[in-house]
């Protein structure tokens, strides 16, 4: 039997990149024999080698019967409609697109890009088998674009050693890992560094992780907020993003669009406390192992972390709430929860 997996990107450090070689690894040790398919012209050098160009399917497939296709759709790509085209039975794993509303006042372009990544879910709508999302929020957009609704099954993570974490409540460091995007509001998260130097905390420290090259004219805005606070670190893109959860105190997303958000699970299994803001998927993937605050008010925000960070034993109740909830996103659990939304589905495991 063989189920191959489609993803319309692929790069290291990627969170859906990541998912769609867990999922492939995981029906290997089933007995099932899988593929990686991306487009090469989205693709690392690295990632090109682990995976194929999609438009070799065709052939494969023609050597080797394909039982089933996964698709994870978080991106406009030629991709979509190549399988909208073929036989095979379809599970789309839907990963969201960003609303392009977040990225109007920047590029008018990658906008544009992203509302065209939206509307072309629709053209699935009647060939998918099943939507496979890990987020309820995720599959509520899935169904508005009429793809069948299947089981919710969250994203695999990467997974950091859990570590002892020594507060320094004059000198705090704080963590963001996300590409640099408007979506992901950065700015607002120096603003609260800035505003916790100035509140009592002249030591703290930001660290902010993921690549700049996205949406340059954001970066901008990013780079010269970051020079003018003097406590922020652009960090880029680094090689070992999982390196960067031991030697911080506080994990801080401020982020406003979420489809899961896998930053979020990677810090609750370091042990590192989360303090989220509510948008999206994040309510759900945090799931009461951190703090979710619906306000974007600046001085509350510092207010919060400031009183975090002067409670040892606040902070030691989100670190073993981080735990426990990290326990739902193990390889094992998810390994499970996959198998049962497949064959839940029809597929003949």
């Amino acid at each position: 039997m063989r189920v191959d997996v489609f993803l319309a990107g692929m790069y290291e450090g990627d969170g859906v990149s990541y998912d769609a070689m867990k999922i492939r690894d995981t029906l290997r040790e089933w007995g099932v024999e899988s593929q990686l398919f991306t487009d090469h012209a989205h693709a690392s050098p690295a990632a090109r080698k682990m995976a194929a160009h999609y438009e070799t399917f065709a052939a494969s497939a023609a050597r080797c019967p394909v039982a089933a296709v996964i698709y994870e759709y978080s991106a406009l790509s030629p991709i979509t409609k190549f399988l909208q085209e073929r036989s095979e039975p379809l599970f789309v794993r839907y990963q969201n697109v960003t609303p392009p509303a977040f990225y109007l006042p920047y590029d008018a372009e990658l906008a544009a890009q992203l509302q065209r990544g939206r509307d072309e879910l629709a053209l699935l709508a009647g060939r998918a088998e099943v939507c496979v999302s890990p987020s309820t929020f995720n599959a509520t957009e899935a169904q508005a674009a009429g793809l069948p609704a299947g089981e919710i099954v969250g994203n695999f993570v990467r997974q950091p050693p859990r570590r002892q974490h020594d507060l320094d409540a004059e000198n705090p460091r704080l963590l963001f890992i996300g590409r640099v995007a408007p979506n992901k509001c950065q700015h607002h998260l120096i603003q609260l560094a800035a505003g916790l130097k100035r509140a009592g905390f002249p030591g703290v420290t930001l660290k902010l992780v993921g690549s700049i090259k996205g949406c340059p004219r954001y970066a901008f805005v990013v780079e010269r907020l970051a020079a003018q606070a003097g406590n922020v670190h652009l960090m880029g893109h680094v090689d070992d993003p999982l390196a960067m959860y031991a030697d911080v105190d506080m994990f801080i997303s401020a982020s406003e669009h979420e489809g899961f958000g896998m930053p979020l699970v990677e810090a609750m299994f370091a042990g590192v406390p989360v303090v989220a803001y509510d948008a999206g998927a994040v309510a759900e993937t945090v799931g009461g192992g951190g703090l979710v605050h619906r306000g974007k008010d600046m001085a509350e925000w510092v207010e919060l972390v400031g009183g975090l960070l002067t409670d040892p034993t606040w902070l030691d109740a989100l670190r073993r709430a981080g735990a426990k909830r990290a326990e739902a996103f193990t390889d094992e659990r998810l390994a499970a929860d996959l198998k049962r939304a497949l064959l839940a589905a029809g597929l003949a495991l």
